[in-house]
């Protein structure tokens, strides 16, 4: 299938810092055709093999989502539109309807109207009503293709992602005091998603597609 771009990441560089200029043209054409034509072009050299073998399960990743939100958009389009996350709640008729209506009486004397809210009423109602929402919100768990796409939008790699993942799941979406999780994005960014974890990550993606190039050669 022909696409009209692909993204070009970070952690493509650090493979390809020690190829040579040839080898760095090679590969930038091998990318292209594949990522916008599909196509893989024969007689690749094994450096430059090593390095599209690395970068291609990442374009790869990166239509996937890309295709998802298609067809996601293209469904919201049909249902109308995008849904609404919090839809306003329908307002309470005035009783302005009811003034035809004769007034009944008790006793012989009409009812006496009924008096207006006060503010302090309405601000009491709209307090109650913020209490019972935070008490009814239920954490959902993610899916781990969620939690791996979360990581990966913030160049963490996918590795850490599911040791994170498989960390919360036996600890019943707790915290190390055991507190609940509520926001697991948050959770992430707080407990996982620090420089030496994606430095050390960096180095073991690197190591290894090194000691892969000197057996190929």
């Amino acid at each position: 299938m022909i696409r009209e771009s692909f993204v070009i990441h970070r952690s493509f560089f650090e493979p390809v810092r020690d190829m040579s200029n040839e080898e760095k043209g090679i590969l930038y054409d091998t990318l292209c055709e594949y990522a916008l034509n599909g196509n893989l072009p024969d007689n690749i050299p094994s450096t430059v093999r090593l390095a599209f073998n690395f970068i291609s399960p990442v374009i790869d990743w990166d239509y996937a989502k890309f295709q998802d939100t298609v067809i996601r958009n293209q469904e919201n389009g049909r249902k109308g539109g995008r849904p609404v996350k919090n839809p306003p709640e329908p307002k309470k008729p005035s009783g302005l309807s009811g003034l035809s209506e004769e007034p009944k009486e008790t006793h012989g004397n009409p009812l006496e109207p009924k008096k207006p809210d006060s503010d302090s009423d309405s601000v009491s109602d709209s307090d109650n009503k913020k209490r019972r929402k935070k008490k009814t919100k239920v954490f959902t768990p993610p899916s781990l293709e969620e939690f791996k796409n979360y990581f990966f939008e913030n160049e963490y790699p996918v590795e850490l992602a599911e040791r994170a993942f498989k960390g919360y799941e036996q600890n019943n979406w707790c915290k190390a005091n055991d507190k609940p999780i509520t926001n697991w994005k948050s959770t992430c960014i707080n407990g996982w998603f620090k420089p030496e974890n994606k430095h050390t990550a960096g180095n073991q993606q690197i190591n290894g597609y090194q000691s892969q190039t000197e057996k190929a050669l």
